[in-house]
């Protein structure tokens, strides 16, 4: 209701009647009032026909009787109307008609021999209607703010009726705005609105028409659609439905509707030409708001209030930060809370399992975000899958493979003799049942009568034991070992060697051959010694004596079985200093000798997958290839045709059978096999003893990200999380990832090692290897990774220098030789240089004079 002057204007709006006259097949009648068309209704005192069918040469006639009723004399102004015109016209108006009443309506055709041939009867109802009384223009104003009018499709047509004094007063006496449409063709003027105020009289007699050109108004927007519901919701859609505006005022185009995810979402929007639609890839359980609004040809109209709906509840998304602790028999898995949790979390699923067993499922509390794997085996790959569940049931699940730790093996099995001879014994045994880590050691161990024993190490299932004592008893056990830790012994085996046979008395034998040798041989002696010395044959017997005695080098024994025999090189740590004063009382001569003896004795063995083609480029160094038999290996990881070669050792410790892994510099193609290996045998301390650049020659490869960075090596990503430079070493701290597994590796690079020779005092390097020690003891287990340049000349000084110190921390003996001879039988050239061999004596011997401050014991200084 709006206030326009003194009066109060209330909206009428009258409407159509379409009755349809299909003559072929048959006559209809309806009513449209479809959205496109929603003006399409009843008018109230008119009558518009409409039919169908091809051309043809007849006449249509169409009657309309007003129903009387009782009193068939009571027409009450209204009369019967009868009218013919073409079929092919297809159209008729027939106004006026009586309003409230009820109306026969008989259509049919006029054939060729003017018979009427009747096809449909139908009763129409017109609607009451009042008419004006002196119609009188008060002004024109908004149509949009006619509560109860309508706007028509453009072109308009509206006819104003004047009424007369009789009748009865309507509406008490307020005013109406009429808006009638008729078809086009019945007027010749378009009209984009017609509004007008009209006095209302009593009375309800009919009179001339308004001319209408004066009343035309500008087009106006459409009033919001009516009714917007939501009809179906998912965790993803939400389908919606509305009604046509009350006041389209024009045709409608299409809808327009908006809707965000609420409260700050981005606002979407899209555009419809039907009455519902489905919005799609919705997010789950959350809030949306919508709303509507219709689009003419003037524009878009207002929007609907809005429609507040939420989405049905979803799958959650992946576990994140998913991290495992891992040991032997048992992983700890931790994770947060996923990003996406559409509902209420109920909890989490964890399945797990050997791969290719059937596994077991934990559902865990959505509170709780970790999972103890325990009793597990070890060094036995398991699979994981970890995802959350909420109504809507469980999401996509994390997946992790994740190996156990290594451990120690079972006992080795069933061993036997398969030779025996007076002087040796050939064993064999089958392997663990559960090695529980890779490249298994044995330790063979063999005991007399007296308590005599003796040990050998092979990475095989069968040995030799030699150097036996014929007709003896032995006790023989075999031990497995992995990088880890010692298995349990074997079963004893009892064996007693062959006895040995002799043919004859040896005293005889020995008697009878003297007696007639030792006349015979002096006097050729003495005979041939005249004969040389006289041709002067003795010089060049001399000559070719010593250099055949420089060819002949001892063979000497493989990993497979390591001599226990050792040339005395130990010195007790009270006599260390008188001794190391007593060769060097010549300056480095005594050092120089012993340092020569020392590559004489050093081992020899294959070298072979070194120099396969495709290993050669991974070599910094021709001459400097690690040994076959002690080589580190990269595990398979799927890559196709990875080589399972590294320029590495292990070399074994005072504490582990493996305690190192000795190694090159990375080069910028081993830079991911460097970092594979360290992930791959758990090495938690990387010593570093080189710069990467020493007098303009490239010494290593840069294999870490700048502080604060992370990168990329092969599947591995490394981010470097500290770095702390000290005077004479820099700490860094790795954050190493691979899959869903993470770590941190400590790096301790010695930074003041010179160019050229060793350190002028081995104070600092002292100190250094004992901040190795401290971070070892807090990390978990696994070889310390020592590399330098070719990984055996400072590399060999520090394990050297390390070994020591840990032996001297339970013995008061040293041997430096012997220790350094140990490591080449597992790592040629370690300890490169004599200045490096000495640099170790020099660092005992500071460490025991050290020791030997007041209040000072050895063994904490070294701890």
């Amino acid at each position: 209701m709006f206030h326009i002057r003194t009066f109060y204007i209330h909206v009428i709006m009258a409407g159509w009647f379409y009755i349809v006259l299909l003559l072929i097949p048959q006559l209809q009648a309806q009513e449209t009032a479809t959205c496109n068309t929603p003006w399409n209704i009843t008018f109230q005192n008119s009558l518009y026909v409409k039919w169908d069918g091809a051309d043809r040469t007849v006449d249509v006639q169409i009657t309309v009787k007003p129903d009387t009723g009782e009193n068939k004399d009571d027409t009450t102004g209204c009369n019967e109307q009868s009218h013919l015109t073409s079929f092919n016209i297809k159209k008729l108006l027939i106004d006026p008609l009586c309003s409230n009443k009820t109306h026969w309506l008989e259509a049919g055709l006029i054939c060729e021999d003017k018979r009427l041939v009747q096809i449909k009867k139908l009763t129409i109802q017109t609607d009451y209607v009042e008419t004006p009384y002196n119609v009188t223009i008060l002004g024109l104003f908004n149509c949009d703010c006619v509560s109860k009018g309508k706007l028509c499709a453009p072109p308009y047509y509206a006819r104003l009726h004047q009424c007369t004094p009789a009748g009865k007063a309507m509406y008490n006496n307020q005013s109406v705005i009429c808006l009638l449409e008729v078809e086009p063709e019945l007027s010749n003027v378009p009209f984009a609105g017609l509004c007008g105020v009209l006095g209302l009289c009593p009375g309800a007699s009919r009179s001339g028409n308004i001319p209408i050109g004066s009343h035309q108004m500008g087009k106006q927007m459409p009033s919001a659609p009516i009714n917007l519901t939501e009809k179906h919701v998912t965790n993803t859609s939400i389908t919606i439905e509305w009604d046509c505006p009350e006041f389209p005022n024009g045709p409608i185009l299409d809808y327009v509707v908006q809707f965000l995810e609420s409260p700050n979402g981005t606002l979407m929007e899209k555009n419809i030409t039907e009455n519902s639609t489905i919005l799609e890839n919705l997010k789950p359980y959350t809030l949306y708001t919508i709303r509507v609004a219709a689009r003419t040809e003037t524009g878009i109209g207002s929007f609907t209030e809005d429609l507040e709906v939420q989405t049905g509840v979803g799958v959650p998304g992946l576990p994140i930060n998913i991290s495992a602790v891992i040991n032997a028999t048992s992983i700890i898995l931790d994770w947060d809370r996923p990003e996406i949790v559409p509902g209420i979390l109920m909890d989490y699923q964890v399945t797990w399992g050997i791969r290719g067993t059937p596994t077991s499922l934990v559902v865990i509390d959505s509170n709780t975000h970790h999972y103890d794997a325990v009793g597990l085996r070890p060094y036995t790959d398991y699979h994981f899958e970890i995802a959350a569940r909420t109504e809507a049931g469980a999401g996509i699940a994390e997946t992790l493979a994740i190996r156990t730790g290594i451990a120690a093996p079972s006992s080795p099995r069933k061993l036997s003799v398969s030779e025996k001879h007076d002087s040796s014994i050939h064993l064999n045994w089958i392997p663990p049942e559960h090695p529980n880590g890779p490249d298994l050691i044995y330790r063979v161990e063999w005991i007399d009568m007296a308590n005599n024993s003796a040990v050998m190490e092979t990475n095989s299932t069968s040995c030799a034991v030699t150097s036996l004592n014929p007709s003896t008893n032995y006790s023989i056990a075999v031990m497995a070992m992995t990088r880890a830790a010692e298995g349990p012994w074997s079963e004893s085996l009892s064996v007693t060697t062959n006895e040995k046979r002799h043919t004859r008395n040896p005293h005889f034998v020995l008697a009878l051959v003297l007696g007639i040798m030792l006349p015979l041989l002096t006097i050729l002696l003495i005979v041939g010694f005249i004969i040389a010395k006289r041709k002067g044959l003795f010089d060049d017997f001399r000559q070719r004596s010593r250099e055949s005695s420089q060819e002949m080098v001892p063979q000497r024994p493989t990993i497979e079985m390591v001599s226990n025999e050792k040339i005395a090189r130990s010195f007790t740590v009270h006599n260390f200093i008188q001794k190391v004063n007593t060769i060097t009382r010549y300056g480095k001569s005594g050092f120089l000798q012993e340092f020569e003896e020392l590559k004489r004795e050093s081992s020899e063995h294959s070298t072979n997958a070194a120099k396969i083609e495709e290993n050669l480029i991974k070599n910094r160094w021709v001459k400097i290839l690690p040994f076959d038999h002690s080589r580190v290996k990269i595990y398979p990881d799927g890559t196709a045709n990875r080589s399972n070669f590294i320029n590495a050792n292990y070399i074994p410790g005072e504490n582990h059978i493996i305690e190192y892994i000795a190694t090159q510099g990375p080069l910028p193609n081993t830079v991911n096999d460097f970092w594979t290996v360290v992930w791959q045998q758990s090495v938690p301390i990387v010593v570093m003893l080189t710069q990467c650049v020493e007098r303009a020659v490239k010494n290593c490869e840069k294999y870490w990200p700048a502080s604060g960075e992370s990168k990329l090596y092969g599947d591995i990503r490394v981010q470097t999380k500290q770095e702390t430079i000290l005077t004479s070493h820099i700490m860094r701290v790795f954050l190493v990832q691979y899959q869903n597994q993470q770590r941190h590796i400590v790096q301790m690079h010695f930074t003041t090692w010179p160019v050229s020779g060793t350190p002028r005092n081995p104070v600092d390097f002292l100190h250094f290897i004992r901040l190795v020690r401290e971070q070892v003891s807090d990390r978990r287990p696994g070889p310390i990774l020592v590399h330098c340049s070719a990984g055996v000349g400072r590399t060999g000084t520090f394990i050297a220098v390390d070994r020591l110190m840990q032996h001297l921390q339970t013995n008061d003996e040293i041997d430096i030789y012997n220790t350094v001879l140990e490591m080449r039988r597992y790592r040629p050239h370690m300890v490169h240089t004599m200045e490096q061999y000495v640099f170790i004596y020099s660092c005992i011997q500071q460490l025991i004079q050290d020791s030997s401050e007041p209040q000072e014991n050895i063994y904490d200084t070294v701890a």
